[in-house]
């Protein structure tokens, strides 16, 4: 549904007579009955696993000692890993600790593509027993206490307002109010929205629960009232 520059789906589709499916079970099966060998993708999260979990102290020490910095970096050495396991759509992303005794937690984020929800969810059922991180499947909600840059203006969530605009297979369209925009800004302020609600709603309602969305200037369309952004999460919960 969106970020199509880095939302990427493989259909595969298997065609074969009785004859190949003979022999894909019995070479899968292997020489007396034994269980078949890991597939490259169980593999490639168990390497991933093997190499987190070696450098896991070194990554919480440099979040402890130098916060967002540390993170940036975490976060282009996990996602380049991470994209050999699920496809270059999943990044992993730092998620810093909210005081000093806490663990920062790794969020495994499908950022947006939903074709791959179920290796997320693998991966990260799969992870080991960390002791200095936690391991978080999609962005969560959090506090809306910080504020979003939008096409170079920067709002708070009390700036944000949407309407309803219809519902369909259990999703509801949206039309959000933004300051300021301008339909040159769509792809831009698209991209920084979704952001937003990633953090506001979670990133699985998301994809889930919202549908079409359409951005209008705050002036526009002064009926049906509009309501804040920071409602949303409260609509959402109700489908």
């Amino acid at each position: 549904m969106r970020r199509i520059a880095i939302v990427y789906c493989l259909v595969l589709a298997l065609l074969g007579l009785a004859f190949a499916g003979f022999f894909v079970f019995f070479k899968l099966r292997g020489p007396r009955g034994e269980p078949p060998a890991p597939s490259a993708k169980a593999r490639s999260a168990e390497n991933f696993w093997r190499w987190f979990s070696a450098n896991e102290v070194a990554f919480a020490n440099a979040v402890r000692a130098q916060g967002a910095t540390a993170a940036v970096d975490i976060v282009e050495k996990t996602s380049a890993r991470l994209g050999r396991v699920c496809g270059p759509a999943v990044v992993g992303e730092v998620a810093l600790p909210d005081s000093p005794a806490d663990r920062p937690a790794l969020v495994v984020s499908a950022n947006g593509s939903v074709a791959q929800f179920p290796c997320v969810e693998a991966l990260v059922k799969e992870a080991p027993p960390l002791r200095e991180w936690k391991v978080v499947a999609f962005r969560q909600r959090r506090p809306m206490d910080w504020s979003l840059d939008l096409a170079g203006v920067r709002l708070t969530a009390a700036q944000l307002a949407f309407r309803e605009t219809g519902r369909h297979d259990g999703k509801v369209d949206l039309e959000v109010l933004v300051p300021g925009y301008s339909p040159s800004d769509e792809d831009r302020v698209l991209e920084a929205l979704f952001v937003y609600l990633d953090a506001l709603v979670g990133e699985r309602d998301v994809e889930q629960k919202i549908g079409a969305i359409e951005l209008v200037p705050d002036q526009g369309r002064a009926s049906p009232p509009s309501r804040p952004l920071t409602d949303l999460p409260q609509l959402v919960d109700s489908l």
